[in-house]
């Protein structure tokens, strides 16, 4: 692996309710596999994953300038599923 695989958790009012089923959302590099995320888990947080749900979001269309039209970075998402005996601090970071 020649790139870094978590960006950083994704914070939203959703994904702060998710945390009490014992999901996890974080933004991951696009080019990163369900594998790859999940030994990276396990790398950072110690603790191995059940699941893993991919989520690749195009660019949203924004204006600048002049009316002149851009487009924001793709992105992908990761929502991360963990055994019920266990848990992880994501907030330390943030």
């Amino acid at each position: 692996m020649s790139y870094k695989v978590l960006v950083h958790p994704l914070v939203t009012e959703k994904s702060t309710l998710q945390n009490s089923f014992n999901q996890y959302a974080f933004i991951v590099n696009s080019r990163a596999n369900k594998v790859e995320i999940k030994l990276a888990i396990q790398e950072t947080y110690g603790v191995m994953p059940l699941k893993v749900k991919t989520i690749s979001q195009m660019g949203k269309l924004v204006r600048s300038g002049r009316g002149r039209l851009s487009r924001q970075k793709n992105w992908k998402k990761a929502i991360i599923t963990l055994p019920q005996d266990k848990k992880i601090d994501v907030y330390e970071a943030v």
